[in-house]
């Protein structure tokens, strides 16, 4: 069922308008209308296009493990060791020794970015599923340990995410057992995300989530209220913008270039489309020159704000049906894509997380992501693509 990324977008969103209702931050405003409406129209189009694209998902579910060089895990070893020799040291230990996480990341080269982990991680891990050779599996793990080490919870999750989406893919969904080990597996990760945001800004979550009374009387931990305001945050930020925006922002030409062209491009562009340009000439771009106009927030620093979140500023409910239909043009392409790929597995793995992902960002012009849906397509073998698509003759499953 997880298969198909517009199921993936329904059952996501599903579930984060669910746990909003728990109310578990004084900070949140309540769910408007016609927030329910839209998202409700969108779930109705995304369930007739995961129908749509059904032949095309259940035909990916193939694959032969080993097509990667073997010597691809010394190349991220290598930018990993590069890594420590420009921070100074280990980030998760200096941080934990009282070192600033976001002085660090202000000055840190952020080479993962460019050497494509999660990619390697998500083939390394369909490898190792298909084969059942645990050496994969070991290689599969380095990206993570390396994103953990270096503080980054983002794209450690993310690529956790990928692997889950490859376990669905291979079994063409989850059993019962599955569903039980997944879920004592997300309480593990989320325990730890909670404790990576505790050493990062100790805290913080307190200070800006404010939980409320109902979330202080349900004995849950407080390291996981971390995970509900990352995971809810945006949502709220997306009501807050309903309710405080009454006219349209900003242009379409900065709608175009913030929302969908590329951020690593973008940004470079943006200063120029709102007459931004400082005597830096653009070599630093703070986030004040990036948009001519701010989000609201449901608390300083909380500025994340889904897919949907920035372009309604833009023009009301129009633009995030704009944002949902390029999504859902992005998926429908990418899936005729992949259909002949030797990578399809990790590619659609991939896919599904971005959709997963959107949760919290644009991540359709995301460096975070983006990139590693295409390098897939550019590994060898080469030639694939004058393949005749393998797709079932026979209706899959969803």
């Amino acid at each position: 069922m997880l298969k198909n990324p517009f199921l993936v977008y329904v059952l996501s969103f599903s579930a984060i308008l669910g746990i909003y209702q728990l109310g578990w931050s004084e900070v949140y405003p309540p769910l408007s209308y016609d927030l329910l409406l839209f998202f409700g129209l969108t779930f109705i189009f995304a369930l007739l296009l995961a129908r749509l694209v059904r032949p095309v998902v259940a035909g990916a579910g193939s694959y032969q493990p080993g097509l990667l060089t073997k010597y691809a895990g010394l190349f991220v070893i290598a930018t990993f060791a590069i890594e420590l020799v420009l921070a100074g040291g280990i980030p998760l230990l200096l941080v934990m020794k009282g070192a600033s996480f976001y002085q660090m990341q202000g000055t840190g080269t952020h080479l993962h970015v460019f050497t494509l982990w999660s990619v390697y991680s998500t083939i390394r891990f369909a490898d190792f599923l298909y084969s059942k050779r645990r050496f994969y599996l070991f290689e599969a793990s380095l990206p993570v340990i390396f994103y953990a080490l270096l503080v980054y919870r983002g794209p450690a999750i993310m690529t956790l995410s990928s692997w889950i989406f490859i376990f669905i893919i291979k079994n063409d969904g989850l059993k019962l057992k599955h569903i039980m080990v997944v879920a004592i597996a997300a309480v593990c990760v989320l325990y730890a995300n909670g404790r990576l945001g505790d050493v990062r800004a100790p805290g913080d979550e307190v200070r800006a989530g404010q939980p409320s009374a109902a979330f202080r009387g349900s004995g849950i931990p407080p390291t996981f209220f971390w995970t509900y305001l990352y995971s809810t945050v945006a949502l709220a930020n997306l009501q807050l913008s309903v309710d405080k925006i009454q006219s349209n922002q900003g242009t379409a030409t900065e709608f175009i270039v913030s929302e969908l062209i590329p951020d690593t491009f973008s940004r470079r562009i943006m200063p120029y489309v709102n007459h931004r340009i400082t005597s830096n000439q653009g070599n630093f771009i703070t986030r004040d020159m990036l948009y001519s106009w701010e989000q609201p927030q449901v608390a300083p620093g909380m500025n994340i704000s889904s897919i949907f979140g920035r372009s309604y500023g833009f023009f009301g409910w129009i633009g995030p049906a704009i944002m949902f239909a390029v999504l859902s043009a992005f998926i429908v392409v990418y899936l005729l894509v992949i259909s002949r790929s030797p990578f399809r597995v990790p590619c659609l793995a991939l896919l599904n997380t971005l959709v997963l992902f959107c949760l919290f960002n644009n991540m359709l012009v995301s460096a975070a992501i983006i990139p590693q849906l295409v390098w897939p397509l550019l590994l060898p073998p080469w030639g694939w693509w004058k393949l005749k698509p393998s797709l079932p003759r026979q209706q899959g499953v969803i």
